[in-house]
């Protein structure tokens, strides 16, 4: 039987404002209804003195992390429980343990733009550094009351009359029943992996391993590998264990960019390749950082935070490389040929390579990876390059359309996941409505954020989000604000609810569907920006992250239905500063310049 949830930490105060956020009542006041007289009692609460309010967040990868320090930091009279379905926080970070797992972004901006991190060993950080990144994170801010660990939510059912979610939960000793005002979904989008659907899959007695659920007892050392797809995990695996296996078997159905890597001028003076190094190697060494370049970092922030700010920048100029056939598009197209040709190089196959794994699609239409070592793996005696489709697996290995069996001790899928943007727990709504229904055909989804039908329901990173646009990190922590700054609405103005309006999502979403039509993403690739279609709609964001930051910086209310608690909101005449004076400014909007100034 389910039991009642207390877990959760609570901070108790129960006067005072929000660090710098100022909210003001959006549609008025109402004091009678239809004409009728109205019983109205001042109430003997201070003006916007915050309602208690009750939040679960739903994981504890970056974005749940990110919320729980930003209410920790900045809000009041609140209760917190993140519900994190591992044994440990770092969402994709502690579930990706492939061999080369690795961030594609940068690393000097991989990290809270608040908290950066100088003491990264690569340009591009591996997925161990960055699980140590965010459990430092956590343990330095004191945020671990809040989580809970081995707990799946599995279903959440809005209850009207009292303006909450019902929230079910799976942990090690049973259901549990929790409840909350306001519920955030930080579980992002690729976290249900998935098995490719080929017949005797199974069938197969060696190891059957997947990218996403990675079995460390697995020995692959001396082994005849298979490794299946030319995604971003394919890309990584790959160089990891060609020099390790006996004989490497690449299945590479699709065509795919090779990137640069972006602003790395700044490490040129790195490590040296030597002549002992084989490519592959030399591949990797040339982004690994020296001890004296990390202890530069160390020791001088602000050149430090001109090199992220000269990384971020130059990701957040390149809009038009998204946008088909621009200058910069046919640029970046032209430049990428032309360094991955060289990579491959001469020699046998190396022309039917290139000619099979360069696209004839623009770059951008599936995630840019830089691949360190990829190219130059693929091309090594001890690998073999497939790229028939693989009709069926059996005992010993998989057979290709062409007719020919390949022998392997190891299969690894690289092959994704289940692409569905539905939250991995069951939604209901107003009006019995689950969001799991309404997104059935696509996502109904506001800014990447919010969904109408679903009141005090938000989204970090949902469709229509900047997922391949940029950087992804400023984008989780300016959403983190956006929902802070919803929250502290709901305390102070006495909101029972805040709903998205059908209106604007719907204008959005056109907006959206028009900007794709001459972007990269409407040609010819796969990928899960489309749901896994070739020609299916882009749910990316139509621009750069920095446009993104813009227009989620402070929510829009007026796009918002409210439904108030009572119309009691201007109080008792007092304000906060004037009931709990002790280090309040009584009087902020004196001052010697035409500063900013907030009244608690």
């Amino acid at each position: 039987m389910p039991v009642e949830q207390t877990f959760g930490h609570t901070n108790g105060h129960t006067n005072g404002h929000t660090n710098g956020y100022t909210n003001g009542h959006t549609n008025g006041v109402s004091n009678g209804t239809n004409g009728a007289a109205k019983t109205y009692n001042i109430s003997n609460r201070g003006h916007s003195d915050p309602d208690k309010i009750r939040v679960i967040c739903v994981g504890a990868g970056f974005s749940g992390v990110c919320m729980a320090y930003k209410l920790q930091t900045h809000a009041v009279n609140y209760e917190l429980v993140c519900y994190e379905k591992n044994d440990n926080v770092g969402g994709t970070w502690y579930e990706n343990r492939y061999p080369g797992c690795a961030c594609d972004i940068p690393a000097p901006v991989y990290s809270f733009s608040f908290e950066p991190n100088p003491s990264w060993t690569s340009y591009y950080a591996s997925a161990p550094e960055i699980q140590k990144y965010i459990v430092n994170f956590v343990e330095k801010h004191g945020l671990s009351k809040y989580i809970q660990l081995n707990s799946r939510v599995v279903s959440a059912v809005w209850d009207e009359a009292r303006g909450e979610y019902d929230v079910e939960v799976e942990t090690p000793t049973g259901l549990i029943k929790d409840r909350c005002h306001v519920l955030v979904s930080a579980s992002g989008v690729l976290n249900k992996w998935k098995w490719p659907a080929i017949p005797g899959l199974h069938d197969f007695q060696g190891p059957l391993l997947h990218s996403a659920h990675w079995d460390d007892s697995v020995d692959y050392k001396g082994k005849r590998v298979a490794v299946l797809g030319t995604g971003s995990s394919a890309i990584q695996i790959i160089p990891s264990m060609q020099p390790e296996v006996s004989h490497l078997t690449a299945f590479m159905r699709s065509p795919t960019w090779i990137s640069p890597a972006v602003a790395t001028d700044f490490i040129e003076s790195g490590v040296v390749p030597t002549d002992k190094n084989t490519p592959v190697q030399t591949a990797f060494a040339k982004h690994q950082l020296t001890k004296e370049q990390i202890a530069k970092f160390e020791a001088d922030p602000d050149e430090y935070l001109a090199i992220r700010k000269r990384i971020e920048a130059t990701m957040n100029s390149a809009t038009d490389v998204f946008t088909a056939g621009t200058d910069m598009n046919e640029g970046a197209r032209k430049m990428m040929t032309e360094v991955m040709e060289k990579r491959i190089g001469d020699g046998p196959g190396h022309d039917d390579l290139k000619k099979r794994l360069i696209p004839t699609w623009p770059p951008g239409c599936r995630r840019l990876t830089p691949g360190d070592g990829y190219l130059e793996a693929l091309v090594q005696p001890n690998v073999t390059r497939v790229f028939g489709e693989i009709v069926s697996v059996d005992a010993k290995g998989l057979t290709t359309d062409d007719g020919m069996h390949h022998d392997v001790d190891v299969i690894v899928c690289a092959t994704g996941f289940d692409v569905a943007f539905v939250p991995p727990f069951t939604l209901k709504g107003r009006d019995d409505k689950t969001i799991q229904d309404e997104w059935e055909a696509e996502p109904v989804c506001y800014l990447g954020l919010s969904a109408p039908s679903f009141p005090n329901y938000f989204i970090c990173l949902g469709p229509r989000g900047p997922w391949g646009n940029g950087p992804l990190l400023p984008a989780i922590e300016t959403l983190c604000d956006y929902f802070l700054q919803a929250i502290v609405k709901i305390q102070e103005d006495q909101i029972k609810s805040l709903e998205i309006k059908l209106a604007p999502t719907v204008q959005f979403n056109d907006h959206v569907d028009e900007w794709m039509k001459t972007s990269v993403w409407k040609t010819g690739c796969r990928s899960w920006y489309k749901m896994g279609t070739v020609d299916g709609k882009a749910w990316l964001w139509p621009g750069n992250t920095l446009s993104y930051l813009k227009t989620i910086k402070q929510p829009r209310y007026e796009d918002y239905t409210i439904e108030y608690k009572n119309d009691n909101i201007l109080g008792n005449g007092k304000t906060l500063s004037e009931i709990t004076p002790e280090g309040r400014d009584l009087a902020p909007y004196i001052r010697n310049s035409d500063s900013p100034w907030t009244v608690y």
